[in-house]
């Protein structure tokens, strides 16, 4: 274990206890919470504002290292693990804490998480994107099922998640994450959807297979059967391992299809107003991108991991209450 030297544990120590008083200086303020960085800010604040609707909370989205500069990331947020308090806790995309198993990552030290990846998996919660398309056109989804598609593409990519998994717990250069997103990722193309995304499973499909027949010839010892299971005990199972890919590029194959399916939207209601340029005007005048609205989709409650998330945020709450 690394031993921290005496200059970095004051810096900290000094930079915590400044956060932590934050709350006497400024009564209006309940706590400091410190972020990964100010792409955060959306998802943590939706949260808090949710289950704290009359409170505010001091957000920080980057703070400076013991060597004197400005720092974020997750190294950053916990490198205060050990100084955090009710008054100043810390936000973090789980990556793979969650699923690795790292020690004192819970409420418990005053640390939130995403448990998903990162925040954006819960933005792309399949079940909340037709009303995404809605929120960007006006019109309702009828055409494309988001629900199917990510349960079809979590089945085609669980096994290979699996071994990735157990490759990573083991040694990181065995299978490392870049190899792996470089199997599951692939644009949609923009016909594809009109065929359910058919053509892009296919394709993804072959391509899994292809590394998972070259990850048993090579790695022979390894038990993926035991490794699913781990899997299993986490909640992460066939039809939802897609939160739990990495976050970034997850997103970025939401918003390519979901921009297709507005597309779709838009063209099937221009098509139904073609005698009326006033309708077919506003039709495009109010519409707004999907990319932009797809971070609005926090459905609270929902499925386990946001659970997870508000049970958290429960037991902090009680803790003002003592």
């Amino acid at each position: 274990m690394k031993v921290q030297s005496p200059h970095k544990i004051r810096h900290y120590k000094s930079l915590a206890n400044y956060y932590k008083n934050l709350p006497i200086r400024q009564r209006r303020v309940k706590a400091s919470v410190h972020l990964e960085s100010g792409d955060d800010v959306h998802f943590w604040k939706t949260i808090f504002k949710h289950y704290f609707p009359k409170d505010n909370f001091h957000f920080i989205t980057y703070s400076r290292s013991h060597s004197g500069n400005n720092a974020t990331g997750s190294a950053q947020c916990l490198a205060y693990k050990d100084y955090l308090s009710k008054e100043f806790v810390v936000c973090i995309d789980s990556d793979y804490k969650y699923i690795s198993g790292y020690p004192n990552i819970d409420i418990n030290h005053f640390i939130f998480q995403t448990y998903t990846y990162s925040f954006e998996n819960h933005n792309c919660y399949s079940a909340g994107l037709s009303d995404v398309c809605k929120a960007s056109t006006g019109y309702d989804n009828n055409y494309y099922n988001f629900e199917n598609f990510f349960v079809d593409y979590s089945n085609i990519i669980f096994d290979l998640f699996a071994w990735h998994i157990a490759l990573y717990r083991r040694n990181h250069k065995a299978f490392p994450i870049k190899s792996f997103l470089e199997v599951i990722t692939l644009q949609s193309g923009s016909n594809d959807i009109y065929n359910e995304s058919k053509e892009f499973l296919y394709t993804i499909n072959i391509k899994v297979q292809n590394k998972i027949r070259k990850l048993r010839k090579d790695y022979p010892s390894i038990n993926i059967h035991k490794e699913k299971e781990h899997l299993y005990s986490l909640g992460i199972h066939d039809d939802n391992v897609y939160l739990f890919v990495r976050g970034h590029n997850i997103h970025a194959l939401c918003v390519s299809i979901g921009r297709d399916v507005c597309k779709w939207i838009l063209n099937e209601e221009k098509g139904k107003s073609y005698n009326s340029p006033d309708k077919i005007s506003k039709l495009y005048n109010e519409r707004r991108t999907f990319k932009s609205k797809i971070r609005n989709n926090i459905l609270f409650e929902e499925y386990p991991e946001i659970q997870k998330i508000g049970e958290d945020m429960n037991y902090y709450k009680s803790l003002f209450n003592k």
